[in-house]
């Protein structure tokens, strides 16, 4: 299918003249073919229907309106071919603001049926599901706190975050580097605090306050914050 015009448009013209834009089934059809080579699919992601589309090898969340949208660029700008010259494009897109083509129908959701990668399943999920991201970054975390040679405790006492774990790595004479993993158990509340603080040895972490304890970063992220550690890891 190319862009001819006719080919998303029926053209009906009467006895005296005038003309009237419509359009068939086949009609939507080709709308919807031409939007699928734009890129624009929809998939399930965690129970819900999400649009989304690819354009070079990108992807990218889309909601229903955008596809119209698309649709009614590709009038507005000419983008098409064929059209006669007795019809101004005016009529074309006055059939369109008045017909609302593009219709979340059956037709729609077979033409523009999609599949997400395992990779892409993760990427959108990143953006639209805040439990699946806290989780995500929780875990990516402790693989690394892993990873560097932490070893994990319960503060007993509360000297940071009661009842929650405790993440630490001796870096000195008495010296250790401590992560605090704050509100554990609410998913969207949790995250993790970095400290350097000094204990006789580590048997006391979580059973005894510091003697002295040095804030590194509130809300540690290792993306943004790595380089506040990083010499504490080598």
């Amino acid at each position: 299918m190319d862009k001819d015009i006719q080919d998303f448009i029926s053209i009906h013209r009467s006895k005296n003249g005038s003309v009237k834009i419509g359009h068939d089934a086949s009609n939507e059809v080709n709308i919807y073919k031409l939007l699928n080579r734009f890129g624009f699919r929809h998939d399930m992601l965690n129970g819900k229907r999400i649009y989304f589309r690819r354009i070079n090898g990108a992807i990218q969340l889309v909601n229903i309106e955008e596809i119209r949208d698309s649709f009614y660029h590709f009038l507005e700008r000419d983008e098409f071919e064929n059209l006669p010259f007795d019809i101004p494009k005016e009529i074309i897109l006055d059939w369109f603001l008045r017909e609302n083509p593009i219709r979340q129908n059956d037709l729609f959701r077979h033409h523009l049926k999609g599949s997400l990668s395992d990779f892409e399943t993760h990427q959108l999920s990143m953006e639209t599901d805040l439990e699946y991201k806290s989780e995500y970054e929780t875990n990516q975390l402790l693989a690394k706190l892993s990873e560097w040679g932490f070893e994990t405790t319960i503060d007993i006492i509360g000297s940071f975050c009661k009842g929650n774990d405790l993440y630490y790595k001796q870096i000195g004479s008495n010296e250790f580097l401590v992560l605090n993993h704050y509100n554990k158990n609410k998913v969207l509340e949790c995250g993790f605090d970095a400290w350097k603080i000094k204990f006789i040895d580590k048997d006391k972490i979580g059973v005894e306050l510091p003697r002295i304890i040095e804030q590194i970063r509130l809300s540690f992220k290792v993306e943004r914050d790595y380089s506040l550690i990083e010499q504490y890891l080598k």
